[in-house]
């Protein structure tokens, strides 16, 4: 019995013709930030690369702007390290998407997509966090009881 290659029909892209993207959305007169992002990510999506790094820089603005208010409500003073490595983790967590899903976009409030990733940047605790917090609660316990048994 001879064996035969089957052959499945890959659509458009055995013919090499680009993916249809979908219907992005684009607001003609844009009055909040989360409207430029919104714009922003449409001219990157469709092909303008120069709008990447000021995706970037707005998402920044902005993501900073998100920390400090939550920060406010939580009652945290926040020093100039941790707003910074909270913004940046926020807007990576939400732009790597692009880089890392394929179809990828924000549909209607960037603004939102943003405040949830200040909300996984303050709040998420990977694995290797609580592990670093375990081993530094047994080295205060350490120093404590070596302080009070005057050990060296």
């Amino acid at each position: 019995m001879a064996w035969i290659q089957l052959e499945w029909d890959f659509g458009d892209r055995a013919k090499g013709e680009e993916p249809v993207l979908p219907d992005l959305p684009y607001i003609a007169d844009p009055k909040t930030d989360s409207d430029r992002l919104i714009n922003l990510q449409y001219r990157y999506l469709r092909g303008d690369e120069t709008a990447w790094p000021e995706l970037w820089q707005m998402s920044i603005k902005v993501a900073e702007r998100i920390v400090r208010s939550v920060c406010r409500k939580r009652k945290i003073r926040p020093d100039a390290d941790y707003l910074d490595d909270c913004t940046m983790n926020a807007v990576e967590y939400v732009l790597r998407r692009y880089k890392t899903r394929k179809g990828y976009f924000v549909r209607k409030n960037f603004f939102d997509a943003l405040f949830q990733g200040v909300r996984h940047a303050m709040d998420y605790r990977t694995k290797a966090d609580r592990i670093v917090d375990f081993v530094s609660i047994e080295d205060l316990d350490f120093i404590r009881s070596c302080q009070d048994d005057n050990c060296q």
